[in-house]
């Protein structure tokens, strides 16, 4: 995977990580610092392609990771204005000055190439091109070495047939990459089939619509049978248009789960609020039975809880009131506290990631404990 790095200057530099598809992957402080410690925390999401800073003023930081990995600094055209990006950046979880002015400095190049980026994705997606050569495409115009989508897509074609044309000779590569691979491409083929049944919707919408207009004057009871139809068609083609947002967002769940699995971690679901509605909205797109969860901002709340309980996760991750705990152990769910895990949470965009080997370890030192908090789960059912 490729990525954009973002660096603030300042007392301290902000750093932000994201994939050239604008998905933010990681957003840190950072205070002291050493070169090759901070490249290989940048390494453990994907390749860089290129840093984005604000201003002629290049933060050192920047200048030694752009000598470590060989990528060019991109700096503003023009000046960015303090409030250019006040409602893109309402979309972001930021702690302090450093990290805003670090999610700033990559905005300012998405937005920059926006066009480019978008006319990229469709041509090659269209191809059945996979990420890595979309990403190619994409590095080529952070680099100056493409002037435009097209001139792009053409320098890496030559790539992208060499890949299709000589499958053996990386046979090694794509056996292991093949079960994903053909799922990837049969969502793609999926959603482009419900882009064509879109089509001919509201094509036939449009042509209804017409004669519906034609005929207004001449017929009230043919005028309503039509009008009938039309808000069929339109109920049709919206949820045609849903099936095509769910299979997209579970295709962005499966390429995340994989490139966590990737890393060595174990996916953790993530649950922002707990609420009945927040999970039961994430138990739409991805399984929760059998699977750890961590949630973020706990508050006490015994319909989610009871609900949680019920889709019995095999672990729970958070800080949770005795009440909550009461309800998790009564179901026989172990329940570690975040603090205890001592920052081995990986944070992702809709997951976490764990070692295996870490989340073992926590579980057989909070083993006693847990046994006594079941027993407590218990005295308080009976009162």
């Amino acid at each position: 995977m490729k990525l954009l790095l973002g660096i603030a200057n300042g007392k301290y530099k902000g750093l932000a990580i994201f994939d050239l598809s604008e998905n933010l992957l990681d957003l840190v402080t950072i205070r002291r610092y050493r070169t090759k410690k901070v490249a290989e925390h940048i390494s453990s999401f994907g390749i860089p392609s290129a840093i984005a800073v604000e201003s002629e003023d290049i933060p050192k930081l920047a200048k030694d990771l752009a000598e470590y990995f060989g990528i060019p600094i991109l700096i503003p055209d023009e000046d960015i204005l303090p409030d250019f990006f006040a409602e893109t950046l309402e979309t972001y979880s930021y702690k302090n000055l450093y990290e805003k002015r670090a999610l700033i400095a990559c905005l300012y190049v998405f937005r920059k190439f926006k066009h480019i980026f978008r006319d990229i994705d469709e041509l090659l997606l269209s191809s059945g091109a996979s990420r890595m050569l979309i990403d190619k495409a994409k590095e080529l115009v952070l680099h100056g070495k493409a002037e435009n989508a097209l001139d792009a897509v053409e320098k890496v074609n030559g790539f992208f047939e060499l890949t299709h044309t000589h499958k053996t000779r990386i046979g090694e590569f794509l056996e292991s990459e093949r079960d994903y691979k053909e799922l990837y491409e049969e969502a793609v083929k999926y959603i482009k089939e419900l882009e064509r049944r879109i089509a001919e919707l509201e094509k036939k919408c449009s042509f209804t619509a017409k004669d519906t207009e034609e005929t207004l004057s001449e017929n009230g009871e043919r005028t309503r049978e039509l009008e009938r139809k039309v808000a069929l068609l339109e109920d049709a083609l919206r949820k045609e248009k849903e099936r095509n947002e769910i299979l997209e967002e579970k295709l962005g769940i499966l390429e995340e789960e994989r490139f966590i699995e990737k890393k060595g971690l174990l996916p953790v679901v993530k649950i922002h609020e707990f609420s009945f509605e927040e999970i039961s909205k994430i138990k739409s797109v991805l399984r929760i039975f059998k699977r750890p969860v961590a949630v973020e901002l706990v508050r006490k709340d015994l319909k989610a809880a009871k609900y949680l309980a019920k889709l019995h996760p095999s672990i729970v991750i958070g800080d949770f009131p005795e009440e909550i705990k009461a309800v998790f152990l009564s179901a026989g769910i172990p329940v570690i506290s975040e603090s205890s895990l001592d920052h081995a949470l990986v944070k992702f965009k809709r997951f976490y990631g764990i070692s295996e080997k870490e989340l073992k370890k926590v579980l057989h030192n909070e083993s006693k404990k847990s046994l006594m908090e079941l027993l407590r789960a218990y005295r308080k059912r009976l009162l």
